[in-house]
């Protein structure tokens, strides 16, 4: 049949960004990022900006889209796809209410895992009272993430900063639950964008 090709435009009247893509077992493609638009290819805005995803056919016709967020704002950076249309989205926010559990301060790394059916597995944020900013997710072998972005805390969640921002990584299990963290850097700043699970089990 051929590869399909196609370049489709996606969101409303405000400023719409998409920052990570994943294809499903299914063909479709998972993308998320931001928006802070309410109308056309968007509903649901919940203040600011938002967590913004898409699930897209093969020909690029939208099959669903969502808003995920609180009052503040929440922008999307990473997504991963995983069995039977789920999938798990990070990035920051800045909001205490909403979807958002527990914000510790500042930004937070905020991670959900989505069912096929569209309901949270889990809704979790990670970090400390300052910026800590979720920039990649993916899945790892026994059925938990690896997370990686950058972080100007040193309380909360985060031990041991070496000054100004640093790469901030963090593993957690498949309920969410925080397994380790580990900063790496040095006194000035360390911007971490991704991290990926190796062969070995590293």
């Amino acid at each position: 049949s051929g590869s399909k090709t196609f370049e489709k435009l996606y969101g409303g009247s405000g400023t719409d960004r998409g920052y990570g893509v994943d294809q499903l077992s299914s063909g479709q493609y998972i993308i998320a990022g931001e928006t802070d638009s309410n109308n056309g290819d968007v509903s649901g805005n919940k203040g600011g900006v938002d967590y913004y995803v898409l699930r897209i056919k093969t020909n690029g016709a939208i099959n669903f889209t969502r808003t995920i967020g609180g009052t503040d704002n929440d922008q999307a950076y990473g997504v991963e796809a995983l069995a039977k249309n789920a999938y798990a989205v990070i990035g920051e926010t800045e909001s205490n209410n909403g979807d958002v559990p527990d914000n510790s301060g500042g930004d937070d790394y905020f991670v959900v895992s989505v069912k096929g059916d569209g309901s949270f597995k889990f809704a979790k944020t990670y970090g400390g009272e300052t910026s800590d900013i979720g920039r990649s997710i993916h899945k790892t072998s026994d059925g938990g993430f690896i997370l990686c972005g950058e972080t100007e805390s040193s309380n909360g969640d985060v031990s041991n900063n070496k000054g100004s921002d640093d790469y901030w990584v963090v593993k957690i299990a498949a309920n969410g639950t925080m397994k380790w963290q580990k900063t790496l850097g040095g006194a000035d700043k360390d911007l971490g964008t991704s991290a990926a699970p190796t062969s070995d089990g590293g």
